[in-house]
Formats: structure tokens, sequence, C-alpha cells
């Protein structure tokens, strides 16, 4: 082995280390900007929206590998708003009474690794695939949603709708950021973008392992 892939092979090991760590879940009061305390009007909810992903390792990875997979030929932007249809469906069937995913976490844990696994490979997505990429991250939308809906689903409709706006806007950014970032990288240089994509997989897939030995 070289050493330039020696250093690699430690920094992917160093960012799938990270990874299990960002993979603890944080109580579901934690998931709040102001003292770690559910918002009390329209601003707090908004702010509450916007600091969230922060505030949960898991969603943030999942935002870093989404916006890496929206950088592959094919998807794109669409892929961002999948997702965050899949989080404002689950927002909707909260307030609508439903419960939710059955065993969760392990949901959350399988599409950290089915993200890892993509980035990995980096596949092109056309066609038929294409539809059923953004059906998967739909779904993850969802998934990723239910810990941010569950924490806010006993207050006002104006307050779920600035908390929603705040988790949309931001979901919209660093997924859109992460795939800004890689399409730079891929017109520059197509060894760094596989480099990116490598890390980021290596980052989901500890998150995922983190999730699941949580779980258990």
């Amino acid at each position: 082995m070289t050493a330039t892939a020696s250093r690699m092979l430690v920094s992917f090991q160093r960012l799938f280390a990270g990874g299990l760590a960002f993979g603890a879940p944080i109580a579901v009061l934690a998931h709040h900007a102001h003292d770690y305390a559910p918002p009390e009007n329209a601003w707090q909810a908004f702010a509450s929206g916007l600091a969230h992903p922060f505030l949960s390792g898991p969603h943030l990875v999942a935002l870093l590998a989404l916006g890496m997979l929206a950088a592959a030929p094919g998807l794109g932007a669409r892929t961002l708003l999948a997702f965050c249809a899949g989080s404002v469906l689950t927002a909707l069937a909260f307030a609508a009474g439903a419960t939710g995913w059955p065993a969760h976490d392990l949901w959350v844990a399988a599409s950290l690794a089915l993200a890892a696994a993509w980035l990995w490979r980096g596949q092109e997505a056309a066609g038929s695939s294409r539809l059923g990429a953004l059906l998967v991250v739909g779904v993850a939308g969802s998934v990723h949603g239910q810990i941010a809906a569950e924490s806010i689903e006993a207050v006002s409709a104006m307050m779920l709708f600035a908390y929603w706006s705040g988790i949309v806007f931001v979901q919209l950014a660093l997924g859109g950021l992460a795939m800004a970032v890689l399409r730079s990288a891929l017109a520059k240089r197509e060894a760094l973008a596989g480099t990116l994509r490598h890390a980021c997989a290596a980052l989901s897939a500890g998150a995922a392992c983190g999730v699941l030995f949580a779980f258990a």
C-alpha cells in the first residue's frame, strides 16, 4: 500500500469513528435552540427549525450525504426537494395523529447505510433508477423528519408552519451547499470529487453504526 493510500485509509477510519459519535441519538427536547426547551412563539419555532439538523448528528450527516447524492448526473435539486417533501409529509401525518415509523432508529440507520453505499459506488441515476432514487430519498426525508415532528407536535398551526419552514430552509441550504461543493470538485478534479464522496460515505456508514449501537 502506498503512503498516499495509507493516509487516505486512516482518514476514512477517522471519519467512520466520527460518524459513530454523530450517530448517538439526542433527546427530543435537545432539538430546540432556546435553552433546550420547546419554542414559545413563531420566531423561536423558526429558529428551532433552523437549528434542528445541527443538534441531531444523524440528520446533519444525512443532509451532507443528500447533497453529495444530488450532485450525481440525473438527480440535482429535485433530490433535495424530494427529501424535504418526505419531511413535510411526516409533519402533516403527525398533525393528523399518525404514530410514525416503527423501530424508527433502524430506519434511520438503514437510510444512512444506503447513502454510504450509493456514495461509495458513485452511481449515476438515469431513467427508472432516477425515479426510484427520488422515491427512496423521499422516504429517507420522512424517516429523518420524524424526530423533528415528534418534538413539536403539540403546538399551534402558526408555530408548526414556522418550525417546518426553518427545517425546510436549512435542509435545502445544507444539501445545496454540499451539492455545489461536489459539483465544483467534479468540474475541476474528478479524483478530488471521488475522495469527497468516499469521505462522506465513511461518515454516513459510521453514523449508521452509531445509531444501531445506540438502538441495541
